[in-house]
């Protein structure tokens, strides 16, 4: 191989190797970097409740008051979901219509990230007034369920 040729090899491997490391730099600036949300900043607890029952839903949460950045206000409407947001401190209880629905304090493996991002929690109401076992997740992104598929 003459010497031009290797050269040539080693002047395409180190753009392609810049190329790659630009690349990486933009997909982590576009997303953030931070894999929960709120990296560095005060962390936020959103909370989606689905209330599957005939009655409004009330929410209590042992860390403070409802964020006025919160999607929805309070109280959750019967056949509604409502995505409210409070700023998160662990250890935390939330409850809802006065029965706990989480208690930081014994959730397994304890709050995602250890509190330090952004964390999800999901509760359904069912139409009896139960409870179901809350999904609680590293996050900040929540979709809400379809109004019409709420109460069948």
């Amino acid at each position: 191989m003459s010497r031009a040729t290797l050269s040539a090899r080693i002047s395409l491997g180190r753009v392609g190797l810049i190329g790659l490391c630009a690349m990486l730099a933009m997909i982590l600036a576009a997303c953030g970097g931070g894999g929960g949300g709120g990296e560095g900043g005060p962390h936020v607890l959103h909370v989606l409740l689905v209330n599957h029952s005939k009655q409004d839903a009330n929410i209590t949460y042992s860390g403070g008051e409802a964020l006025s950045s919160s999607e929805d206000k309070l109280p959750v409407p019967s056949c509604r979901a409502g995505v409210i947001d409070y700023p998160l401190k662990d250890p935390f209880t939330l409850s809802v219509n006065d029965k706990v629905a989480v208690d930081s304090a014994t959730v397994t493996g304890g709050v995602p990230n250890n509190g330090e991002s952004d964390v999800v929690v999901e509760v359904d109401l069912a139409a009896d007034g139960s409870l179901t076992n809350p999904l609680i997740r590293a996050g900040s992104r929540i979709s809400k369920p379809a109004t019409l598929g709420i109460c069948l």
